[in-house]
């Protein structure tokens, strides 16, 4: 009985969205184009973002909350979080002012998500091992990290439930590069929102933000530090993590 409520309620959801997303698809070639301004386009897309929240919180039971989230330092940092579901690739950049992530090279060539992903700065990261788009990749951050903005990062890569992921151990790298504090991340969206599926189960999202690790530890010591702290073992080759 439960499974079929679970069913019901996420089948009226995608309903919904589908309906409240109508609006915003009439308007997304004013964006695709460059017709809006970014300021009102990221109003837009906030906005849909909101709505799309009060519609799992209403019609899924799903509820979130960030606790401690003071612990983000005013100057430029690393986000790294732990990565369990799309929900934080939804939501991070609207809950975290909008940091840039690094993205898969497929995503780019999505009709809409990858016009968000450029037109947002994001980073382009090639999981093939290449070594020249992972330079590429980290230069770019470093560029973007110099104006302010913080860089999200996803330590384990791809998503995976609870515990027993991998490091990429190119966040280290990363680390050294930047040279800024990085704030580990906790969540239990997989709870809700588990990977590969479509189902929405009611329950609470919790994202802690954890104390910063101050810049400048040698390379190995941030990551035994990060993996303890994300529940992650320690990396066994060199890459770069990307958005999944």
């Amino acid at each position: 009985m439960l499974k079929f409520v679970t069913i019901f309620r996420t089948a009226v959801f995608f309903l919904v969205i589908a309906l409240l997303s109508l609006p915003f698809a009439l308007v997304f070639p004013l964006y695709r184009f460059r017709l809006a301004s970014d300021h009102l386009a990221n109003r837009v897309i906030n906005l849909y973002l909101q709505m799309f929240l009060v519609a799992l919180r209403w019609l899924c039971g799903v509820t979130w909350e960030v606790r401690a989230a003071e612990n983000i330092p005013h100057a430029s940092c690393l986000l790294a979080s732990q990565h369990q579901s799309f929900w934080e690739n939804m939501f991070f950049p609207y809950i975290f002012g909008n940091p840039a992530f690094f993205a898969k090279k497929e995503i780019f060539s999505y009709p809409f998500a990858g016009t968000l992903v450029r037109r947002n700065g994001h980073i382009f990261t090639d999981r093939t091992g290449d070594l020249t788009a992972a330079r590429d990749a980290i230069d770019k951050a470093v560029a973007i990290s110099k104006t302010g903005r913080n860089i999200l990062i996803y330590p384990a890569g791809t998503r995976h439930g609870r515990g027993h992921d991998t490091m990429k151990s190119g966040v280290g790298l990363l680390y050294t590069r930047l040279n800024t504090p990085c704030v580990p991340i906790r969540l239990n969206t997989g709870d809700v929102w588990p990977a590969g599926s479509w189902l929405k189960y009611p329950g609470h999202i919790i994202i802690d933000v954890l104390p910063p690790i101050p810049a400048g530890l040698d390379r190995l010591e941030f990551m035994q530090l990060l993996a303890q702290q994300l529940d992650l073992k320690p990396p066994k080759n060199a890459g770069l993590a990307a958005v999944t």
